[in-house]
């Protein structure tokens, strides 16, 4: 459903008296490319305003990414293997080694533009355009890798096994990795249904490399705030400390309604979003209003 047809939709139900909860919770919508599920106002409660001065916006935005790479370019990573009687084996990652779709946060910047309607729409036309003054942006922040660099020692155990170790631990851990924050991924065509947060994990070679997955994949496998990841013989924790690394799709947060504005004594949260030009990275992101 486009933001015009869902527009359309919802003012329908506003203007039929007495009935808006009824057509809120039994309208049916569709997900698409992280466009809002009407069924996620089941548990949303409106309160509409008897003179709003906008029921709907849809603002224009542009997509700022901060790269992982532009803000540590020197960081890098050591793995280092103690065999039984043995010297230690040292496997160093070279600086510059984090990958280019990695960011440290988003910024979505309005560009001051976009159309609005109120719940006469129907009668007087679609689409009324809007121009605000307004500076309205948000920031979406990533957890990002510890300190300046991350040293990783594995022990090799008389049973076959290993034990891992690293600064922010206490002691060794046997067969227990540690997950790295990596920022989160920025997709190419801005579905934001794939911008979640990164996980990295260490390999040794011939040389240090860094395999990095979503947060998704380490929760499919078991992962929480108060559990590790289970895959192959291995469990897997998270290292480090920064924003909540089992935040929703930046698609969710959108339709979650975790973006706010107020404009002209008027509070709005965010419904859905369209991409306008992925190559440019701008898109539009509506709002319903709440008080």
């Amino acid at each position: 459903m486009s933001i015009e047809q869902y527009i359309r939709e919802s003012i329908k139900c506003f203007l039929e008296d007495g009935q808006v909860e009824n057509n809120l919770q039994n309208t049916e919508g569709n997900t698409q490319n992280g466009f809002l599920d009407m069924e996620s106002y089941k548990s949303f409660e409106l309160g509409i305003p008897k003179n709003p001065k906008h029921q709907f916006m849809v603002l224009d935005f542009e997509v700022h990414p901060l790269f992982l790479k532009d803000i540590m370019p020197d960081y890098s990573f050591l793995y280092s293997v103690v065999g039984l009687g043995r010297h230690p084996t040292l496997f160093s990652a070279v600086p510059g080694s984090i990958p280019s779709f990695c960011v440290s946060k988003i910024q979505l910047r309005c560009l001051g533009k976009g159309y609005y309607q109120d719940v006469n729409a129907l009668e007087t036309g679609f689409g009324e355009s809007l121009e605000i003054t307004e500076d309205i942006n948000f920031t979406i922040p990533f957890s990002i890798p510890p300190g300046g660099g991350f040293d990783l020692r594995v022990e090799a155990q008389p049973n076959g096994s290993a034990a891992y170790s690293c600064d922010m631990w206490e002691g060794s851990r046997l067969q227990e990795k540690p997950l790295i924050p990596f920022g989160g991924y920025l997709d190419p065509i801005l579905d934001f249904a794939k911008v979640v947060p990164m996980l990295g994990t260490l390999r040794g070679g011939a040389q240090t490399n860094v395999g990095i997955k979503s947060v998704n994949f380490w929760v499919s496998r078991g992962l929480s705030n108060t559990a590790p990841a289970l895959e192959g013989d291995h469990r897997y924790s998270v290292v480090g400390e920064g924003e909540d690394i089992f935040k929703s799709s930046l698609a969710q947060q959108i339709q979650q309604g975790v973006f706010k504005i107020s404009l002209q004594g008027h509070d709005y949260e965010s419904r859905e979003y369209s991409v306008l030009d992925p190559f440019n990275r701008r898109i539009q992101m509506s709002f319903i209003a709440v008080d």
